[in-house]
């Protein structure tokens, strides 16, 4: 039986809500359609599964309002085209852990890869509140130490530029003290930048701070990006281009079957947060 590739993330939001489920519902449950370059996007068969405390589950799905089809005319046998209306172009299952906010997506090959489904997801859940004080976005989670492990093979480090969230809810001591002190400011997006123009570059390695903020970016509450020189040439690596994935049978599945194959996953990365 084949498999598709599901890749993880996590949705972080910045809006005024008493309940964060209902909040989800409300936004998941949109009758908004997204359009993009002759395309339409939106969320379809929206549930809530009763696993992990809480799960969202549903398709975003790529449509073409109206697409000519070709079709046989049994009478003259001959050729016509037809107008078919609402034809889905490509679908792609997702899952949403609601106290986290982590979200496992189906990589669609051809039609929804990772960065679109994030981009396009994020923008449509604002779009069903009519952008109205609500801001979305969906950061990759990756492989916890990837990042400085790869940095650590490069020669010299050039920039080092991190963009967090404050999580929500609260997780992770490793990041606890960073997630706090956002918290505190009432911050809703940070930045900041190392640069080292001559020299040996930067010494981030080893550097605490920087560190921690990192696994924060690792765990999808922000982005952590590097540029400097490897085996020779300038590289860029960045915490959003190698997302945690797994494969799962998706053909003749029902939603619940699905996200059985995906619980595992789930459960990991839940249990990472805390550590």
């Amino acid at each position: 039986m084949p498999t598709t590739r599901f890749s993880f993330g996590r949705l972080n939001l910045i809006a005024e809500y008493e309940d964060k489920e209902q909040f989800l519902l409300k936004g998941l449950k949109t009758d908004k359609l997204l359009t993009v370059r002759g395309h339409q996007w939106g969320y379809f068969e929206v549930e809530r599964m009763d696993l992990l405390g809480g799960m969202l589950a549903g398709y975003l799905v790529k449509l073409r309002a109206v697409q000519p089809e070709e079709v046989v005319d049994l009478r003259t046998h001959g050729l016509a085209l037809t107008d078919v209306e609402n034809r889905v172009i490509a679908k792609s299952r997702f899952y949403m852990h609601i106290v986290t906010g982590l979200i496992a997506y189906q990589i669609v090959s051809g039609h929804i890869y990772g960065d679109l489904f994030r981009r396009y997801f994020a923008k449509l859940f604002v779009e069903g509140y009519g952008d109205f004080f609500v801001n979305a976005d969906i950061q990759a989670v990756e492989e916890r130490t990837k990042f400085l492990e790869t940095l650590a093979t490069y020669e010299r480090v050039r920039q080092v530029t991190i963009k967090l969230h404050p999580s929500n809810p609260s997780f992770a001591p490793t990041y606890r003290r960073v997630d706090e002190r956002l918290k505190k400011l009432q911050v809703k997006g940070y930045r900041e930048i190392y640069s080292a123009e001559r020299g040996e570059g930067l010494a981030v390695g080893d550097d605490e701070e920087i560190r921690s903020k990192v696994v924060m970016a690792e765990d999808g509450y922000g982005e952590a990006r590097a540029k400097g020189m490897r085996a020779g040439h300038e590289q860029t690596i960045s915490t959003l281009e190698n997302p945690m994935s797994t494969q799962a049978e998706t053909q003749g599945r029902t939603m619940r079957q699905v996200l059985d194959q995906l619980l595992d996953m789930f459960e990991s990365l839940i249990g990472r947060g805390r550590q």
